[in-house]
């Protein structure tokens, strides 16, 4: 079943000049419940774009987003992101302790919940924390533990759909592979996750499906094994262009 549908989705914008750009073009995809699916591209291809739309951070110029079946501006727009959490490529925290961070959703909801140090040691123990850090001020964090704290606060509100924008490009190999094996264990528990990455063999490792945009437009829909089958694809992703472009 599609958790996420898109339907023949444009968004334009204006450039800095005032001039009205199209940034994704008659997209369509489908992502099913329970899956990892990757966004891939090359850079300015509208990956990041269209992950903003499906939290609507922004809206579309026409076509629909349906999700769990219902068009996307029918959603209370609280409702809509507590069921799908947004993990940003940087981990944008904020000045003060590891426990503020990881409870700050369930504050401004005004939930009795963030007074108690449990619930935020237990989403400390899913992303694999120590509870010794929880009153730690985030920044003594080392670049993984923050994506981590990142990852913790986006679980406060128990999202069935985590997007993620390139969560691991600033990080080592070792925190990299953490937060993959993070995704991976949260996916098995039946999280659905739509992940941009401009990494094939991340992509490799976690997606069973995959969209790849290229100037905003979809040139590849399907599984990640007929992704690494289509070559002119993988050229795509690796050098910014197709085979025979010059």
């Amino acid at each position: 079943m599609a958790i996420v549908q898109f339907e023949n989705v444009t968004l334009r914008k204006k450039d800095e000049k005032n001039n009205e750009v199209t940034i994704l073009s008659d997209l369509s995809f489908s992502v099913e419940a329970g899956t990892v699916f990757a966004l891939a591209g090359p850079s300015g291809s509208g990956k990041s774009s269209a992950l903003r739309l499906i939290n609507r951070l922004d809206d579309c110029s026409s076509g629909n987003i349906y999700i769990d079946g219902k068009e996307i501006r029918a959603w209370d727009v609280r409702d809509l992101r507590n069921k799908v959490g947004f993990m940003f490529q940087e981990a944008a925290l904020f000045e003060g302790t590891v426990m503020e961070n990881v409870l700050y959703g369930l504050c401004i909801r005004g939930l009795r919940k963030c007074e108690h140090e449990p619930t935020a040691l237990e989403l400390l123990k899913q992303v694999g924390l120590s509870p010794e850090l929880l009153h730690r001020n985030v920044e003594s964090l080392s670049g993984g533990q923050k994506q981590r704290v990142n990852l913790a606060r986006t679980l406060a509100l128990n999202p069935d759909i985590i997007l993620m924008d390139e969560p691991t490009s600033s990080l080592d190999p070792a925190a990299t592979r953490t937060i993959e094996n993070l995704i991976q264990e949260l996916n098995a528990q039946g999280r659905t996750f739509i992940v941009v990455s401009h990494s094939l063999e991340q992509i490799e490792r976690l997606a069973s499906a995959c969209v790849v945009l290229d100037a905003g437009r979809k040139v590849f829909a399907g599984s990640t094994r007929e992704l690494f089958a289509a070559r002119e694809i993988t050229n795509l992703l690796i050098n910014g262009k197709e085979d025979g472009d010059d």
